[in-house]
């Protein structure tokens, strides 16, 4: 469980180096961001004619989003949680709860910057979302299932092999190794020589 609850919170911080989002107005794209541009941040530089009412021909602009650096905080404290607490009951709650905040917190942002997109761009203005951007929502939230579903249960799902069921016959005659007199499987001594048989 353990493993995979880090393998799906190392996947769900690596897909922050996927492209995230892409503003575009009509069919013209202007930029293209990252999970981490927007979990850490990067200056660009908006033209006036985005809709936008500025005054200068350019408005320089920080693309940080206070939720995607949160998320990405708690998935690197969640994958530090997971290796550093020996404790299988607290390290689940933890990992849980990183998964989810997580999850929560790339859905909220998502609505955020939809909506802002809408208000300020006028309706011209539109945000398509990539696959990084789900990758890593959908992935925070299987670390907190993983972790909330009990272990048994994952172990119940797991594929064991299939039994034999191919029927049985009569036992096949024995024969004693002393005299090669035929004997019985069950038998502990040949009735012919009295050879031990097991």
């Amino acid at each position: 469980m353990r493993k995979i609850s880090l393998s799906l919170l190392g996947l769900a911080i690596l897909s922050f180096l996927l492209p995230w989002s892409t503003v575009s107005c009509g069919s013209q794209k202007f930029y293209t961001f990252s999970g981490i541009d927007l979990a850490i941040g990067e200056t660009i530089k908006i033209p006036k004619g985005l809709g936008l009412d500025l005054e200068e021909e350019f408005k320089e602009v920080n693309t940080r989003e206070g939720m995607a650096t949160i998320a990405f905080i708690v998935g690197i404290a969640g994958m530090l949680a997971g290796f550093l607490i020996k404790n299988e009951r607290v390290r689940k709650v933890i990992l849980s709860v990183c998964g989810g905040s997580g999850g929560i917190l790339l859905y909220l942002l998502e609505n955020k910057l939809s909506k802002e997109a809408l208000i300020q761009g006028g309706g011209m203005i539109d945000i398509n979302y990539h696959f990084g951007f789900y990758a890593s929502m959908l992935l925070f939230f299987a670390v907190c299932i993983v972790n909330v579903l009990p272990g048994d249960l994952l172990k119940k799902v797991s594929l064991k092999p299939v039994q034999s069921t191919t029927l049985k016959g009569p036992p096949k005659p024995s024969f004693c190794t002393q005299c090669g007199a035929k004997v019985s499987p069950d038998d502990m001594f040949c009735t012919n020589c009295g050879h031990s048989l097991k």
